[in-house]
């Protein structure tokens, strides 16, 4: 009896630890712009991105989003993105739970812009409603119109990218979008040859094909055989010349 006593106050007491070291530990910051510039002299952390998007569709294991606008970072206007789920341990927002359908948000992450991430440490993210954006933007400060969100005290160096088309940026073009069979991949600007790293994601953000190209120049094409591919939505990431693009297709039986 007193061994059955011992080995369940040690299964008890190793489940406790266990459990302590699968949960997220981090110090929680009330306001949104006192996190994006958490000790870094009032401003936005070098590895944060700031995006006004829109919820587009649940996935298995984050959601399917669109950026409308695009304040710090790395500028994806007109791109959709995949945000994924934390799992608990790793201290990321199980941004699912949070972010309804259809709705917009102002949020920071981070991540390779194809699939990115919401921490939970500290408020990531806003709502935007009716022309407002909502929530604890910054001490004091629960409500501004979106007009003015960039200007927001305290809040870093917010500043709304300029608009892009999402289907011809820094020269490389992707078309059609909507697929059946091939996709192609093209330059229209690059005068001397480059490689192009070809990467493609599905719906939920895994890898599905990578590829690099060689000598990829002036006026040169790839074609991307999806035929046997199944029906959904896949995110294509060219790269060449330090030029990127990225693009959702939408692949048809």
């Amino acid at each position: 009896m007193k061994g059955s006593i011992t080995f369940f106050f040690f299964f008890f007491l190793t489940a406790g630890v266990l459990t302590k070291l699968a949960a997220c530990s981090c110090a929680l910051i009330p306001t949104f712009c006192e996190t994006i510039t958490f000790g870094n002299n009032g401003q936005i952390l070098d590895y944060l991105s700031v995006h006004r998007i829109k919820v587009n569709a649940k996935l298995p294991n984050g959601l399917n989003v669109s950026v409308l606008e695009t304040y710090a970072g790395e500028n994806l206007v007109g791109h959709d993105l995949i945000i994924q789920d934390g799992n608990g341990a790793n201290c990321v927002l199980f941004a699912s739970q949070f972010l309804e359908d259809e709705a917009e948000y102002i949020i920071s992450s981070t991540g390779n812009n194809i699939t990115i991430e919401v921490s939970e440490c500290g408020l990531s993210f806003l709502k935007v409603e009716n022309g407002m954006v909502k929530g604890a933007i910054a001490p004091g400060i629960d409500e501004v119109p979106l007009v003015d969100f960039p200007s927001t005290a305290n809040c870093g160096d917010l500043t709304p990218a300029a608009v892009v088309d999402p289907g011809v940026l820094g020269g490389l073009v992707v078309r059609p979008t909507i697929v059946t069979g091939e996709v192609e991949v093209r330059t229209k600007s690059f005068s001397q040859v480059e490689d192009l790293q070809l990467r493609v994601f599905d719906a939920g953000g895994k890898l599905v094909f990578e590829q690099l190209y060689l000598h990829f120049g002036f006026y040169s094409q790839i074609k991307l055989d999806m035929s046997d591919w199944g029906a959904g939505i896949y995110f294509i990431h060219a790269m060449a010349g330090g030029q990127r693009v990225t693009e959702k297709l939408v692949k048809i039986s």
